[in-house]
C-alpha cells in the first residue's frame, strides 16, 4: 500500500523553503550594498592617498630649493671666513666669528631638512602600503561581489526549482499550495463544526428530542462527507 502524503507537512515545507529563500535575498541585498559602500570608501581613501602623494612631491621640491640655497650660503660663509683671515684685527676676528656662527646655523638647518626629508620618505612608504592595502581590499570586494552574484543566481535557480516542485505536487494536493492551505484550514473548521453538531445530536438523543436529532443528522453526515463525493 502506498503511504499517504502528509499534505500539511508538505505545505509547511514548501512555505518554509520560500521563507528561507526570501530571507536569503534580504541577506544578499544587504551584503551587496555593504560591498558597494566599501568600494566607494576605498575609492575615497585611494584618491586621498594619491592627493597626499602629489602634495608630498611639492614639499620635496620646496625642500630641495631650500637645501640648495643653504648649501650656497654655507659656501659663502666659508669664503667669508677665508677672507676674514686676511683682514686686520679686530675686524677680521669679528667677521670670522660671524662666518662661523652662520655656518653653525646653516648646519642645523641642513640637519632639520634631512630629518624632514626622512619623514617624507617614511610617509611615502606608508602611503604606498595604504595604496597596496586598498588595491588588495578592492580585489577582495570585487571577488565578494562576484560570489554574491553567483549566490543570487543559485537562489533564483532554487526559486525556479521550488516553483517546479509546487506545480508537480499540485495534483497531489488537489490545488496550488496556497489554495491547498486554505482548503486544509476549512477542513479543520469543518471538523470542529462536525464535532459540535455531533455533540448536540448526542445530547438531543439522550434528551429524547427525536426532532432535533433528525434535524441535525443530515448536517452531521454532510460535514463528515469527503469533498466532491456528494455523500
Amino acid at each position: 500500500m502506498t503511504e499517504r502524503i502528509d499534505e500539511a507537512s508538505l505545505l509547511e515545507a514548501l512555505e518554509s523553503a520560500r521563507r528561507a529563500l526570501d530571507q536569503a535575498e534580504s541577506v544578499l541585498a544587504a551584503a551587496r550594498g555593504g560591498a558597494a559602500r566599501g568600494q566607494t570608501q576605498l575609492e575615497a581613501v585611494s584618491d586621498a592617498a594619491r592627493g597626499l602623494g602629489g602634495r608630498g612631491r611639492e614639499v620635496r621640491a620646496s625642500l630641495q630649493i631650500v637645501y640648495e640655497s643653504l648649501e650656497r650660503a654655507k659656501l659663502s660663509s666659508l669664503n667669508a671666513g677665508l677672507e676674514a683671515g686676511r683682514l686686520s684685527e679686530p675686524a677680521g676676528k669679528v667677521v670670522m666669528q660671524l662666518a662661523g656662527d652662520l655656518r653653525a646655523l646653516i648646519a642645523g638647518a641642513l640637519e632639520a631638512l634631512e630629518a624632514h626629508a626622512t619623514l617624507l620618505g617614511e610617509s611615502d612608504r606608508e602611503r604606498e602600503r595604504w595604496l597596496d592595502g586598498v588595491v588588495t581590499a578592492r580585489e577582495t570586494l570585487t571577488a565578494v561581489l562576484a560570489d554574491l552574484g553567483v549566490l543570487g543566481r543559485h537562489r533564483q535557480d532554487m526559486l525556479n526549482a521550488l516553483g517546479g516542485l509546487e506545480r508537480a505536487v499540485a495534483p497531489v494536493l488537489g490545488a496550488d499550495p496556497q489554495t491547498a492551505r486554505r482548503l486544509a484550514e476549512l477542513s479543520e473548521q469543518a471538523k470542529a463544526l462536525a464535532a459540535t453538531v455531533g455533540a448536540l445530536t448526542k445530547q438531543a438523543g439522550a434528551a429524547g428530542d427525536e426532532r432535533v436529532r433528525q434535524a441535525l443528522s443530515p448536517l452531521l453526515e454532510a460535514l463528515g462527507a469527503k469533498p466532491g463525493t456528494g455523500s
